[in-house]
């Protein structure tokens, strides 16, 4: 349908070619005037190329369905965070253990959405998702480590890429010194 818009418009402006094969969606096509789709060919066509159905009880248009659909790997991915490596099991041994667990589980569910509501800025032109899953970001994080020499803490494996990833995450500076970086924990202790 994209394909056919785009073509409608080339062929008022008059630089679509008068012998594309789009014109056999067409009814009567004359040169200068505005195209008229036949629309049991669009269908029998789309029906040809294969579709999948999206039944829901708001009445939407088809760029507004496909949106709301492709946010069902947004509830997918949290779900499987949540079960696949936030619980593992909930076989405890009192109340008050499950209710922690679920506690904890809540709390890291909030801190991963919070995160992947994170990913969507910017980073080199492209939202830092287009580039990185929540996990290949905590690997790429997990490796930078605070180590301490001769009563000296310093920073190892933090590259200028793990700057820019944290900036775009919201975390500017926190890899630019090691005070820095204890800053965040130093307000909890």
């Amino acid at each position: 349908l994209k394909r056919l818009s785009k073509f409608e418009s080339e062929w008022l402006r008059g630089k679509a070619d008068p012998n594309d094969p789009l014109l056999d969606f067409y009814d009567s096509p004359q040169s200068g005037e505005p195209l008229k789709r036949n629309m049991r060919t669009v269908t029998e066509h789309c029906f040809l190329l294969g579709y999948f159905a999206f039944v829901s009880n708001d009445d939407a248009d088809l760029e507004a369905a496909l949106d709301i659909y492709k946010l069902r790997n947004e509830a997918e991915v949290v779900f499987k965070l949540m079960l696949g490596n936030l619980m593992k099991t909930t076989r405890v041994h009192s109340t008050q253990a499950l209710e922690g667990l679920l506690f904890t589980t809540f709390v890291a569910l909030s801190i991963l959405t919070n995160l992947r509501a994170r990913m969507k800025a910017d980073l080199n032109g492209q939202p830092v998702c287009a580039n990185y899953t929540i996990a290949e970001v905590f690997a790429r994080l997990k490796k930078i480590q605070l180590i301490e020499i001769e009563g000296k803490k310093y920073l190892i494996n933090v590259s200028g890429k793990d700057k820019k990833l944290v900036e775009a995450l919201g975390f500017g500076g926190l890899y630019d010194s090691p005070e820095a970086a204890l800053k965040p924990l130093m307000r909890l202790a």
